[in-house]
């Protein structure tokens, strides 16, 4: 059932009355997903090229390269990651928290019925279903606010957060899919996407982080106090679009 039309772009959205979620349709479409110069050239325009971010670059480069164009099949995405009250519900664990291991969170998002999104179809959220080179467009948002966006031109929430993917990790594009379905048989240690500082004291520098193409790898079992362990979750779904 149809209850609105979000985004810039009006897309439907409607509730899942099972979960009490809210999802977005998103439609297909193609789109060059990776670091592309261009990506380069828009965060060169609003950065001091220190060492650090230079360093931070040239890890992008490796990580989110080669560019290739990937094809995105129509997708049902929840609006908004889970917050605690909604995994405590979901779960039905009054312990658990709204951050969590890859290996918990696949198992919450199956017990659903549902499945992470994939590292393109989070990508093409983020590049709003072109080319931004920022989330959302949010750096230059930014520039003048000082605040990031909540929303992105195609109604989905909080792309700036630290969120697993589907997909195992993998250390470049080299042999990426052009679909985007999940990218398995790569390293068990997953990959998220989203690791924007968000607060008064965020930096100019640290807008590498906003960058659509920025991803990175979780923590392996062996990296003990490692920060990259938990992250947010988001329901999606695969659709047939013949019964559409």
């Amino acid at each position: 059932m149809l209850d609105s039309l979000v985004g810039a772009l009006g897309l439907p959205a409607a509730e899942h009355a099972p979960t009490g979620r809210t999802f977005v349709l998103v439609p297909g479409g193609a789109f060059d997903m990776g670091f592309s110069d261009s990506d380069r050239d828009a965060l060169a325009e609003l950065v001091d090229w220190t060492s650090e971010v230079s360093d931070h670059v040239g890890r992008l480069e490796r990580l989110a390269r080669p560019v290739h164009r990937v094809t995105v099949a129509p997708f049902l995405c929840d609006r908004r990651t889970l917050r605690r009250a909604d995994v405590v519900r979901l779960s039905g664990d009054p312990s658990a928290l709204e951050m969590m291991s890859r290996a918990r969170a696949l198992s919450l998002v199956s017990s659903l019925g549902f499945r992470l999104p994939s590292e393109a179809e989070l990508e093409y959220l983020a590049r709003g279903g072109r080319d931004l080179a920022f989330v959302d467009d949010g750096a230059h948002v930014w520039e003048t606010t000082k605040r990031w966006p909540d929303v992105g031109p195609l109604g989905v929430e909080d792309l700036s957060l630290g969120e697993w993917a589907a997909d195992d990790f993998h250390r470049s594009y080299e042999g990426a899919p052009t679909s985007s379905a999940p990218w398995m048989s790569g390293e068990a240690c997953g990959v998220f996407r989203g690791e924007l500082p968000i607060g008064p004291d965020q930096s100019r520098s640290e807008l590498v982080f906003g960058l659509a193409a920025h991803r990175n790898r979780g923590a392996r079992p062996d990296d003990r106090g490692s920060d990259h362990a938990s992250f947010n979750v988001r329901l999606a779904m695969s659709i047939d679009v013949s019964t559409l």
